[in-house]
């Protein structure tokens, strides 16, 4: 009870002092009423004698209050810069390049673009991968990658009655049509250039992807070839690069998730489209069409040489299950291994006549080719597949190739021949330290050293000619060829029996 009485005095006296400060503030607000009355009547006096306008002590508060409120909106309401800065990236970009490439899209500008567009055209069915790698040629040549023709065109043109034709025909028909498509359009567009219509640079941005006239030609050229290597492991890695050429053991895993069936032959629908683009008669058509078919040649040498090491190794898991086992575990993994070891062979095989027929149809013809840049390209990748696979390229049948173009009238193939001979005899050079034993085969990193011997005793006097040759780079690049050569004192040798009694010859320099 007494608690009780002590709470309502306390509530009583609570509202009795509610109550005076009531009153009060009512007070003060009259006051304050009149004192801004006053204020304002002293402000307009003011203004009227001087003719300067005066900001009462209220509308300053209230000015203050309003700019505080404004500044603190600003601060909730402003995003963070940085973020700010993340999110207009890639809308700048995305402006940047619709503006630089007027819709072409980024196949290949930059590495990690070139292997994204791998991927996705990995994941398409045979066709659509086709047809993107078109666009992608077709945009190295210099063109839009609308511009291109597709596979899937090109068989309704056909018609019906030309179901039953070879596939190799109609790839080489394909490949035919796109190249007399491409090198209409890339006249189109020069005659539109040359007359300065401005419906003739409809391509002018797809210019910029040239690898023969680009800006960035090299580094696009580096992504273009990155592409088709990484392509090529990825299709090789899934087992899709092998079907639809005719091995019933690849065509049954030839079927997608969605059910389709992918009945195009990847490898040969490209190997005919780069050999017929490569007999245009624009250039740049048939630089872009060798670079395709030579980065292709070399990662069909890359999977060529993991192919072989798989066929070693399911050899010595064969050996290791034994013949003389009877168990019925024995039994299935000797049947799996050799099902496996088959499909490797035939692979290997079906490989081997894709390079060799690309090689044929393309690098042999383009060796003479009336380009000085097209020529240089072509003994560049010799002297790569040389090192690349020795055992398969280092021969008389390639090196041969190589060796002749030291006759060229052009310096830069000059260059290019002493170059890829310089990276293959370093190659066979192997370490240093066995410098001395050069001609054994323990210090040879390449399988078959005979025949650079041979290359050697057939061309060391136009060694000796090149350098005294013109070019400088020529010169200097077949010095370092002699010091690669310099262990096994062939060359020397040669070069000191012709030019016996001779004074000032250029190895005694």
């Amino acid at each position: 009870k007494a608690a009780e009485d002590a709470s309502e005095r306390a509530k009583k006296q609570k509202q009795m002092a509610e109550d005076e400060a009531m009153s009060e503030g009512g007070d003060a607000s009259s006051s304050s009423e009149s004192e801004a009355s006053d204020n304002d009547e002293r402000d307009a006096s003011f203004e009227v004698a001087s003719g300067r306008k005066r900001r009462s002590p209220s509308s300053a508060r209230a000015g203050r209050k309003s700019a505080a409120r404004s500044r603190q909106q600003k601060r909730v309401s402003a995003p963070n810069p940085s973020k700010r800065k993340k999110l207009a990236q890639p809308s700048e970009e995305g402006s940047d390049s619709d503006s630089d490439s007027d819709g072409e899209e980024d196949y290949f500008r930059t590495r990690s673009s070139a292997a994204s567009t791998a991927k996705r055209c990995c994941a398409m069915d045979g066709e659509g991968r086709v047809d993107l790698c078109v666009k992608i040629l077709a945009q190295a040549c210099g063109l839009g990658a609308g511009s291109s023709k597709l596979l899937g065109e090109a068989r309704l043109d056909r018609g019906e009655e030309d179901e039953d034709e070879d596939e190799d025909a109609i790839y080489r028909d394909f490949g035919r049509s796109l190249a007399a498509h491409l090198a209409s359009e890339a006249k189109g567009e020069g005659e539109g250039r040359t007359g300065g219509e401005g419906s003739g640079g409809a391509h002018a941005s797809a210019q910029q992807f040239s690898l023969l006239f680009g800006k960035r030609s090299k580094q696009l050229e580096n992504n273009f070839v990155h592409f088709w290597n990484h392509l090529v492991m990825l299709l090789h890695g899934k087992e899709t690069l092998y079907a639809g050429s005719g091995s019933d053991d690849d065509n049954e895993g030839s079927a997608f998730a969605d059910g389709s069936s992918n009945s195009v032959d990847f490898l040969g629908c490209m190997k005919h489209v780069c050999v017929e683009l490569s007999k245009s008669e624009v250039r740049s058509i048939r630089y872009a069409a060798c670079v395709c078919g030579y980065a292709l040649l070399g990662s069909l040498v890359h999977a060529h040489q993991v192919l072989g090491e798989s066929t070693v190794l399911l050899t010595k898991q064969l050996r290791a299950v034994g013949s003389g086992s009877t168990s019925q575990k024995k039994k299935e993994q000797r049947r799996d291994l050799n099902k496996r070891l088959h499909a490797c062979h035939e692979r290997s095989n079906l490989l081997d006549h894709c390079m060799k027929e690309l090689f044929q149809d393309l690098a042999i013809v383009r060796f003479r080719d009336v380009a000085p840049p097209i020529r240089a390209l072509t003994i560049k990748w010799v002297g790569l597949w040389v090192v690349q696979h020795p055992k398969k390229f280092l021969s008389d049948g390639y090196l041969k190739y190589v060796a002749w173009s030291l006759n060229d009238k052009d310096a830069h193939v000059r260059l290019a021949a002493v170059e890829a001979l310089r990276e293959v005899y370093q190659k066979h050079e192997g370490d240093p330290a066995d410098a001395g034993r050069a001609n054994t085969s323990a210090s040879s990193s390449l399988s078959n050293g005979s025949a650079l011997d041979l290359l050697t005793q057939r061309f060391s006097k136009r060694y000796c000619e090149l350098i005294r040759d013109k070019n400088p780079l020529v010169a200097l690049s077949l010095l370092l060829v002699a010091v690669a050569l310099s262990a096994d004192a062939m060359l020397v040798a040669v070069g000191s029996r012709r030019h016996a009694g001779a004074k000032g010859s250029p190895w005694d320099r």
